[in-house]
Formats: structure tokens, C-alpha cells, sequence
């Protein structure tokens, strides 16, 4: 990333709590019309899940999603839960879903796995391969 592309990115925060899920709606997307992204990154999820209950996140993100393919902007949400079971619920407003697994082996080593639960109009594998992230940020991913 170019230090002229870090320049451009735009970190906004939000407050749930005193919010609606249609009042933040509607500021993400007059915040959308604001600064025209081509990326949104909607980081720490699962918190929106908490406050709003099951049925009004689902609707949030659905909305949200569909809102963001409308502006061909790409959407991407990271949520911390279970994978399969929260995929299987929002899988139609995504056209990628990719999950992240962290096992922890002994008291100082973790295990990082990855799958990738969906990706609209590619053949997937459904098994689980190794990720590791070398010094400087490298992500190798091996079987």
C-alpha cells in the first residue's frame, strides 16, 4: 500500500448504543454519499449483533450489504462468533465468506486456519487449510 493510498482511507466511529439499526443505516449511508468509497471495511460486528438482537443485525447487514453492491462498493465485515453457523444466516447478502480459526496448541503457540465458506461463481473446497503470518506481515496459506 502506497503511502499515497494510506492517505485516502477514512476511519469513521460509530456509537451504537444510542442508535437505532435504521438510524445507523441511514448514516452509514449518508456517510457513503459523503466520501464515495470504493471499500468498506465494517470492522468488530459482532457488537452490532449484541445491541440489536439477531433478527435486526441480519436485517442490518443485509441492508447494508445490498445497499453497498448497489454502489459497487465492496463490503467487508469481520464478525467473531461461530463461522458456520453465522454464515449459513447472512450467506445470501454476501457474495464471499471467508472464516477464520485460531487453536491454540500449548500455553505460548496458536494455530491459525482458514476456510472459505463461500465465493459466488467459484468451485470452493470445503476443507480447512494453515495460515501463518510471517515477520512483516506475509500471510502464507498451505494445506
Amino acid at each position: 500500500v502506497s503511502s499515497e493510498e494510506i492517505q485516502k482511507i477514512d476511519l469513521i466511529s460509530h456509537s451504537i448504543l444510542i442508535r437505532t439499526p435504521y438510524e445507523s443505516l441511514q448514516l452509514f449511508r449518508k456517510k457513503i454519499e459523503e466520501v464515495k468509497p470504493s471499500v468498506i471495511v465494517l470492522d468488530g460486528s459482532i457488537a452490532l449483533k449484541r445491541v440489536y438482537g439477531e433478527e435486526d443485525f441480519d436485517n442490518f447487514m443485509r441492508s447494508l450489504s445490498y445497499y453497498c453492491k448497489s454502489k459497487n462498493i465492496t463490503f467487508v465485515a469481520t464478525l467473531i462468533g461461530n463461522a458456520l453457523k453465522e454464515a449459513s444466516g447472512l450467506s445470501t447478502a454476501f457474495d464471499n465468506v471467508i472464516a477464520l480459526f485460531l487453536e491454540r496448541i500449548a500455553i505460548d503457540e496458536i494455530v491459525r486456519k482458514i476456510a472459505i465458506l463461500k465465493a459466488r461463481g467459484a468451485k470452493i473446497s470445503s476443507r480447512l487449510y494453515n495460515m501463518n503470518i510471517e515477520e512483516g506481515g506475509r500471510i502464507v496459506v498451505y494445506k
